[in-house]
């Protein structure tokens, strides 16, 4: 089955952490109807969600707060396949939370302000600054660009949605493709 990631939604929020300062989120969003209420973060436990679950792999546990409304929920979320794919996407995503709220949308957000950052070569060290010279500034618009962070949430989505998407609904219920 192939995922359709051509409709997703890059966002930017700012949220206030409780002691005066405004952290800055980036992410995207995704439909998600397989799952809602929960939250699965890296950066401490979710005053929205009362619950807290504690998954049975104990590195897991140690690195992520898993909260929701309900731990039957939490539980089957919360797959082997699920736990290794969130987990290999924290080496690339600092501050990652998997959170799927009531009316099923999935944010997928990092504590990196901008998701869609590329990291831009130092010029200093070549001498050639795309400021002053014109055929820099054309070499640095035609280079490809990856995006780490943005390229990893994205592969997240995906495989999220593949092992969640159940093979035994009828046709009509079931969604071969996450758009917004």
């Amino acid at each position: 089955m192939s995922v359709n990631l051509d409709h997703f939604r890059v966002i930017t929020e700012a949220r206030s952490n409780g002691k005066g300062n405004i952290d800055r989120r980036s992410g995207i969003l995704v439909e998600f109807p397989y799952a809602s209420d929960l939250r699965i973060s890296s950066e401490g436990r979710s005053n929205v969600y009362p619950l807290v679950y504690e998954p049975a792999a104990y590195d897991f546990r140690r690195s992520f707060s898993c909260n929701g409304r309900s731990e039957e929920s939490l539980a089957r979320f919360l797959n082997p396949a699920t736990i290794e794919a969130i987990s290999r996407a924290s080496r690339t995503v600092p501050g990652l939370v998997v959170e799927v709220s009531s009316d099923n949308l999935l944010c997928l957000s990092t504590s990196k302000s901008r998701v869609t950052e590329v990291e831009l070569p130092d010029y200093r060290k070549d001498g050639i600054n795309p400021a002053k010279n014109p055929e820099a500034l054309k070499t640095l618009i035609q280079m490809d660009w990856p995006m780490w962070i943005l390229d990893a949430l994205l592969e997240l989505a995906e495989e999220l949605v593949r092992y969640h998407d159940s093979n035994f609904v009828k046709d009509d219920q079931r969604s071969s493709a996450v758009s917004v």
